[in-house]
C-alpha cells in the first residue's frame, strides 16, 4: 500500500469507521474498493510538493477515494455525500467549540481576523495549490478571495464535482459565530458556481 502519513491515515480510519456504522454487508466491500482507489490517487500524484499534499493526501484523497467506493457500491449519491459531509462538519464543530473558547479569553476576538489571514496565507498560499486575492489589510478585518482551490479542482479532475461544497459547508460551521462581535461574510463559492470562494472576517460592533 502507498505511503500513509498520521493524518491521511487518520482521516482514512475516521471514514474507516463511519462505514462500518452505516454499511453491514457492504461495508469491507466499500472500505477496500476506498483503499484501492486513495493507493491509486497517491501513486499517481507522489510527486506532489510537501505543502501540497498537506491538502491532497491527507484530507482530499482520502474523501474523494470513500465518496466513489460508497457511490460505486451502493449507487446512492446522496448517501455517499452526506458520509463526507457530516465528517468535515465534525471536524469542523470541534474546531469551532475550540475558537469558541479561545475567543472567551478579553480582547482575543481582536486578534483572529489579523491571526486567520496570516494563517490563510501560510497554510493556503500559492505553495499548497491555492491561488488567491489579497486585499488591502484593514484593522479588525480579513478579505480574501480564493480564486484557485484544490480541494474543488481534484473534484473535478477526478469526476465528482458536487463533492466541493462539501468541503465549504466546513468553513461556515468552523468560522460563524466564534464571538458575538465577530462577523463571518461569506457570500460565494467556487463549488457552488461562482468566480471564487470569498473568506470574509470583521470585528463589528453589535448593534
Amino acid at each position: 500500500m502507498g505511503k500513509q502519513n498520521v493524518k491521511s491515515a487518520k482521516l482514512m480510519k475516521v471514514l474507516q469507521d463511519i462505514v462500518r456504522n452505516l454499511y453491514n454487508e457492504q461495508a469491507e466491500e466499500i472500505i477496500k474498493r476506498a483503499f484501492e482507489i486513495n493507493q491509486n490517487l497517491c501513486e499517481e500524484n507522489s510527486n506532489q510538493p510537501k505543502k501540497v499534499l498537506m491538502h491532497t493526501r491527507d484530507k482530499i484523497y482520502p474523501s474523494i477515494s470513500f465518496y466513489k467506493a460508497v457511490l460505486e457500491i451502493t449507487e446512492n449519491k446522496e448517501d455517499a455525500y452526506h458520509l463526507i459531509a457530516d465528517c468535515f462538519n465534525r471536524q469542523a464543530k470541534s474546531a469551532n467549540q475550540f475558537l469558541r473558547i479561545l475567543c472567551k479569553i478579553p480582547y482575543i476576538y481582536k486578534l483572529v481576523p489579523l491571526a486567520m489571514a496570516k494563517i490563510i496565507r501560510v497554510v493556503f498560499g500559492e505553495k499548497s495549490g491555492f491561488n488567491m486575492i489579497n486585499y488591502p489589510i484593514e484593522k479588525g478585518k480579513c478579505h480574501i478571495d480564493m480564486i484557485e482551490c484544490p480541494y474543488f479542482s481534484n473534484c473535478i479532475k477526478y469526476g465528482c464535482p458536487e463533492l466541493g461544497t462539501a468541503f465549504c459547508d466546513s468553513d461556515d460551521i468552523s468560522y460563524g459565530n466564534m464571538h458575538p462581535k465577530l462577523f463571518w461574510g461569506r457570500t460565494k463559492t467556487l463549488a457552488r458556481g461562482n468566480e471564487c470562494c470569498d473568506f470574509i472576517l470583521e470585528i463589528r460592533n453589535r448593534a
